[in-house]
Parts: structure tokens; C-alpha cells; sequence
């Protein structure tokens, strides 16, 4: 039989618990060897989120964020012959070309160089479907963990000039300082000067908003999914759907009615042959009456749900209410069955992104950020694929319409995270199969997580009444 070579990776990632429910990550070289400048410096960071209180799934996240982010830049080291010890190298220029020996002889060049590595190796994932901007993004975060790398170094005197805004460190930001004082309006360009610009690099555009992401979504499906019983998880992840897909406000997608997706809805519109199916939400800001185009595999979703044998159908069933207090809306209450309200949706997707780490200001209002920039990598595709125009003014027009803003100067938050693409591989086809994929999962696994609870039901019943005959048989 012929034997496999395999080949020890430069860096190995392994997980060490270090108290209940909290884990640290290890780094090891080709030889098994620790590298303890990233092992130490993720201990030092990870730590300090213990000692803050963080919930656990926050920080299973930024667990998961630091330990890949040192990682990748552990491999690139090793692919420019750095090594780990803890010293600078006293001549590292060789003519005019700067020869980096050991890892805090690194600076500006250097970390330029290894973000447009991470760039390449990250925009052939898959899960990115060819948006080098969404990659971008990506490595923007990894590479502010590098700042903090260099940053946890300074102040642990490895070195005395690694980073600073002035002339004499090798690294420029105003991080490391020692008179700043962490002011949140602090340009990024002082912060991380070497990330990419101008693609909503940071995880905020202003002071209170975040844009959600593909990381975050999933990890608020499995939060809901392992934190909520499973008629409450199936109803909010239909609500995160519309906020992924479609973009609403809270206002409106809590304002849904089951006329909207009824069978008589759903066979008009079948009819029209449409490639989406249309929606005006009951409230819309501003009172406005804007028709959205809702993925047909959404609509379905929707339509199954409000049907007699549906999730929302089940709630009313386990209440014993009738259908007359739910006024007609889709989401409605697990206690009363009268309509979700809007602050009650706002708290509940509040709670979620910050158990998964995402910071303040975070909330249903990321999904539609989320949306809009989706949406506009495949409306930039869409008219390169025809042959049309993707001037920044043009594409406002359906960015605009997609939002459902009167105005073009509303948009402006929204289009100002994106660019003109040059390349991009994502294709309207690709994304109604992303669509009806996701929805499909969320229903298998709604109906997984009702007939585990059935079935738990069922066996604490069987069990009370063994014990009822246990307790008749020893009475007599």
C-alpha cells in the first residue's frame, strides 16, 4: 500500500481549557516547539476579556477571531524566515533592502506585505463568492490584531520603538502612545494606518453603527438555536432572514401580515411569472408604501409558516388563543400571542449580537446594513454582465430603491462603504441557491429541535408514570 506524506504545517493551533467553558489557544512550530510570543500575547488579550465579565459566547468569538488572526500571521512569518526570539537585530539592512530576522524587527513594509498575502489566501475561500471587498474586510481584522500583537509587546518591553506615531518606531500608529487616552473618534488612518481604506474597514461607520457579517449571522443562528426553545428560534431566525435578505427596518418587517403571504398571495403573484415576490410592508418609515422584492424562496418560507401546521400555528395551539388576537400580524409573542412589538424584536437581536461579541450599538439594524452591501456587489455584477453603466450615481438609483428611501442623500450611509469592484464572481443565480439553501437548513433544523423537545416531553411523561406504578406497587 502506498504510504501518504504529510506535511506539519509552520504553525499548529491547538486549544488548551483553562477554566469551565473558556479556552486558550497554543501555537507550536513545524518542530513542536511553543511560540510564545502568540500563545503569550493571546493569553495576555483573552484574559482580560475574562476578567471584564464577558459572556461565554462573546468570547468564543473573539476567541475565534484572535487565534486564526495570529495563526495566519504566525504562517507568514515563517514564509518570510522570521523568527520567535524575543530580540531585534542590530544591522538588518543589506545594502538598501531590509533583511527582517526576528519578529519585532517588523514594521510598516512588512505588515503591508503580509496583508496583501492574507488578501490572496483569503479571497480564494469560497465562502467569500469573489467579493474581494468582503476579504478585504476580513483581513483588516486580522491585521488589527497584529497592531495589538506589537502593541502588547511594546508595553511588555520586549522593544522600546515598535510602535508610536513618531519617526523612530518602526510600526506608526498613535496606539501606542503613551498618551492616548483610547478616544473612540480617532481616525483608523492613525489607528491602523496599513488596513485597507474605504470599504467600511472598520466594524463601525460611526459611533453607534455596525455592520453585520457572514461570521456574525451564523453565529447568531446557532445562538438562537441553542438559547431559545425551538418555536421561538424558528420565528427569529425568519426575522433574521428578512433582515439578510430583504433588509428591512424593525418597524417593518415586525409589521407583517399573513394576508401578504396567504395562498391567495402566493397564487396571484405565481401567476405574474416574477423573479421575486413583491411586499409592501404595512410600516415603512415616513409612511411611505414602497413594493420590496422578496426572494420566492423566503415568501415560501414565510407562507409555511403561518399556515395551520406551521411554527406560528403551534404557538397559537400551545396557548389556546384564537387567531383574532394576533390582530393578523406574522410574529407574534410566545406569552400573550398579540403581536410582537417592535422595542421587544429590537432587544431580542440586541441580546444576540452582543453575546457573540459584537460591540455596542450592534442590532437588527446590522442585517440591513449587511443587506446594502450585498445587494450592491451583485447590482455592480449585474450591469457589468450587461453591459451597463456602474457609476456611482446610476447604481444609487437601485441602491436607493432597494432600500426604500425616497432620497438618494439617505443612501449615502450605506453606498459609502462600497466601491467599484473590478472583478466579481457572484451571480443572481448563486445567491437565489445561497437563499434557498439556508432556509431549508433553518427548517430541517426547526424541525429537528420540536421533535427533540417532543420527545423529551414524551420520555419525562413515561418516566412519571413508572415512578406513579413504582410507588403503587410498594403500597401494596
Amino acid at each position: 500500500m502506498a504510504s501518504t506524506n504529510f506535511e506539519v504545517p509552520d504553525v499548529t493551533l491547538l486549544f488548551a481549557e483553562i477554566e469551565a467553558g473558556y479556552r486558550c489557544p497554543i501555537f507550536r512550530d513545524k518542530l513542536g516547539r511553543l511560540i510564545e510570543p502568540l500563545s503569550d500575547f493571546c493569553d495576555h488579550y483573552l484574559q482580560k476579556l475574562r476578567d471584564k465579565g464577558i459572556h461565554e459566547k462573546a468570547y468564543k468569538t473573539r476567541l475565534e477571531h484572535i487565534s486564526y488572526a495570529m495563526r495566519e500571521y504566525g504562517i507568514y512569518c515563517f514564509s518570510r524566515e522570521v523568527d520567535w526570539k524575543n530580540k531585534q537585530s542590530t544591522a538588518p539592512y543589506y545594502g538598501s533592502k531590509k533583511h527582517y530576522r526576528h519578529w519585532l524587527d517588523v514594521d510598516d513594509d512588512f505588515l503591508v506585505a503580509f496583508k496583501d498575502w492574507s488578501l490572496l489566501r483569503t479571497s480564494k475561500n469560497p465562502r467569500y463568492r469573489g467579493s474581494k471587498r468582503k476579504a478585504m474586510k476580513t483581513v483588516n481584522i486580522k491585521l488589527r490584531f497584529v497592531y495589538q500583537l506589537y502593541i502588547w509587546a511594546q508595553q511588555a518591553h520586549f522593544a522600546s520603538n515598535l510602535v508610536g506615531w513618531a519617526d523612530k518606531f518602526l510600526i506608526r500608529s498613535i496606539l501606542g502612545d503613551g498618551n492616548y487616552n483610547g478616544h473612540a473618534k480617532s481616525p483608523d488612518e492613525q489607528k491602523y494606518p496599513c488596513c485597507f481604506r474605504s470599504i467600511g474597514t472598520s466594524s463601525r461607520t460611526g459611533d453607534a453603527q455596525y455592520w453585520a457579517t457572514l461570521d456574525d449571522i451564523a453565529a447568531i443562528e446557532r445562538y438562537f438555536h441553542e438559547n431559545r426553545d425551538p418555536l421561538t428560534a424558528e420565528r427569529n431566525i425568519l426575522l433574521l432572514r428578512l433582515g439578510q435578505y430583504v433588509g428591512w427596518r424593525v418597524e417593518s418587517a415586525n409589521s407583517l401580515t399573513v394576508d401578504l403571504f396567504s395562498d391567495d398571495a402566493i397564487v396571484a403573484q405565481e401567476k405574474t411569472h416574477r423573479t421575486d415576490f413583491l411586499v409592501v410592508p404595512p410600516k415603512q418609515k415616513n409612511s411611505y408604501t414602497f413594493a420590496f422584492t422578496v426572494p420566492w424562496e423566503l415568501a415560501y418560507a414565510l407562507h409555511a409558516y403561518i399556515s395551520s401546521f406551521g411554527g406560528r400555528g403551534e404557538i397559537l395551539e400551545r396557548l389556546a388563543l384564537p387567531e383574532h388576537v394576533t390582530s393578523g400580524r406574522i410574529f407574534i409573542s410566545m406569552r400573550s400571542g398579540t403581536p410582537l412589538s417592535d422595542r421587544a424584536l429590537s432587544q431580542e437581536f440586541g441580546r444576540a449580537f452582543r453575546h457573540i461579541g459584537a460591540p455596542k450599538g450592534a442590532g437588527y439594524h446590522s442585517l440591513r446594513r449587511f443587506h446594502a452591501e450585498d445587494f450592491a456587489d451583485r447590482t455592480i455584477e449585474a450591469r457589468k454582465a450587461d453591459g451597463q453603466s456602474t457609476a456611482r450615481e446610476e447604481v444609487m438609483l437601485e441602491f436607493a430603491s432597494s432600500l426604500g428611501h425616497a432620497s438618494l442623500t439617505a443612501t449615502q450611509a450605506y453606498i459609502r462603504a462600497s466601491r467599484k469592484r473590478s472583478v466579481l464572481s457572484v451571480t443572481e443565480r448563486q445567491q437565489e441557491q445561497l437563499v434557498a439553501v439556508n432556509l431549508e437548513n433553518d427548517q430541517l433544523l426547526s424541525k429537528l429541535a420540536q421533535r427533540q423537545a417532543t420527545i423529551e416531553e414524551r420520555n419525562t411523561h413515561m418516566n412519571s408514570q413508572r415512578k406513579k406504578q413504582c410507588r403503587k406497587s410498594r403500597g401494596r
